[in-house]
């Protein structure tokens, strides 16, 4: 499913690169240190993933994901997309608005949320096996869980990952990948990557998930951190290292093509 197409060449000990179409620019956000508490910046790319301007300008945060919410209404003139960040620090998850500079707290804990905007409203998958689905209000950053068909056994090793990305042609469907954590039998800590499909068709959205077969150069962490589609072609980002963070290492930013032709063809329906 994930054809190697570059490492990007990045600052050293940053990590967790993560980009999205943003006016007519393909932007990202990374973290500019492996240690916590260090800033987020901002960059800009071109179409091979090269980086093209790096101005250095920042906002406090950890792990950046990035997408856009949007919001329409009919007969109403009121239109609106919004940029968000998501700053990924364990039990102070904050959203920045990158319009307005500022942030919303969100009263939930944990971390590695996955964010989808859909039909004007914010959610974000707070677990994925059970499935647990909550709707944000990002006025006040109270969130609340809504009912979900409760299809998927506990399983708490699936972990969040990227944004939701809408079906093309299906605005009930939405797509992203997460991470699954575990040791394995050397008690080395591994993060595999999980494909997710939620579905708001019915009253109560579903979730499918399928385990996703580790690019052979990968890691032993291999976080998606984003999804974009450049000249036709969907691509995912990893943060990748051989240890666990907050060592002094070698610390990979990857670009994979995603070749699989039958989760394309769903895709753009």
């Amino acid at each position: 499913m994930l054809k190697f197409v570059k490492r990007i060449e990045t600052k050293e000990h940053s990590i967790f690169y993560s980009f999205i179409h943003y006016k007519d620019e393909i932007i990202g956000f990374y973290r500019k240190h492996y240690y916590s508490g260090h800033k987020i910046n901002k960059i800009k790319i071109d179409q091979e993933f090269n980086i093209i301007e790096d101005n250095d300008e920042t906002f406090n945060g950890e792990d950046p994901r990035c997408f856009i919410h949007e919001e329409r209404y009919q007969n109403s003139e009121y239109n609106k997309d919004t940029l968000y960040v998501t700053d990924n620090y364990v039990d102070r998850q904050q959203l920045y608005n990158y319009e307005n500079k500022s942030y919303i707290k969100i009263k939930y804990r944990g971390k590695n949320l996955s964010f989808i905007s859909h039909k004007n409203t914010m959610y974000f998958i707070y677990k994925t096996k059970p499935f647990l689905l909550c709707k944000l209000y990002p006025t006040c950053g109270l969130a609340k869980e809504i009912e979900t068909d409760g299809s998927n056994h506990n399983d708490l090793v699936y972990r969040g990952g990227t944004p939701g990305y809408r079906f093309k042609k299906n605005e009930n469907k939405y797509y992203g990948f997460g991470h699954k954590t575990y040791d394995d039998s050397n008690n080395i800590l591994k993060h595999d990557i999980f494909l997710w499909i939620v579905d708001f068709t019915n009253d109560k959205p579903s979730i499918k998930v399928t385990d996703v077969e580790k690019p052979p150069n990968a890691k032993n962490i291999c976080d998606p951190t984003c999804v974009i589609e450049i000249n036709n072609k969907l691509y995912m980002v990893t943060a990748e290292s051989d240890e666990a963070w907050f060592l002094d290492q070698d610390y990979v930013t990857n670009v994979y093509e995603i070749t699989d032709v039958e989760f394309i063809e769903m895709v753009n329906g």
